[in-house]
């Protein structure tokens, strides 16, 4: 956040497009079986007491295909959005309900990784790098969980 106080500080006409988790960074299911994926990432499970704060492990989720009709409307109406924070969120989903979708869509059986919170932290220090950073995506995720509900989606704008 300190490039985008010192842009703001600049006084530099600028548009600042945060997105969320996008759904391509995931790596796709893995055939465990025969016709049954599981989803190749782990959170802790909704409703884990962590800390005695009962989380919601949601993700808050973007298509990256979509970021060309956000820029799209920052310049097509500048009055608007110059000197804004455009903080784009499409959806809120944990992994289980990525794997009941992905199961509905899909006719094939798929599952999720739930994990507890000693298994969840470990992948801080992963040697796959990939798994070390959806690591800190997840842990923003549950930090986030504990100060709103999925139901108040305005999370984005006091997050820094």
């Amino acid at each position: 956040m300190l490039t985008v106080g010192y842009l703001k500080a600049s006084g530099v006409p600028r548009t600042s497009l945060y997105t969320a988790f996008y759904y391509q960074r995931e790596k796709r299911p893995e055939n465990i079986g025969e016709d049954i994926y599981l989803i190749p990432f782990g959170i802790l499970p909704d409703g884990t007491d962590l800390s005695r704060d009962l989380i919601i492990a949601q993700l808050f989720l973007f298509s990256v295909d979509d970021t060309g009709a956000w820029v799209t409307a920052a310049f097509e109406d500048p009055k608007t959005w110059l000197g804004k924070d455009m903080k784009v969120c499409v959806e809120w989903l944990s992994t289980r309900q990525m794997a009941e979708i992905s199961s509905r869509v899909t006719g094939k059986k798929v599952l999720p990784i739930e994990m507890d919170e000693e298994t969840f932290h470990a992948q801080k220090t992963s040697a796959d790098p990939m798994t070390a950073e959806l690591y800190r995506s997840k842990a923003f995720v549950v930090q986030v969980s504990r100060i709103v509900t999925v139901s108040e989606p305005s999370i984005l704008d006091r997050v820094e």
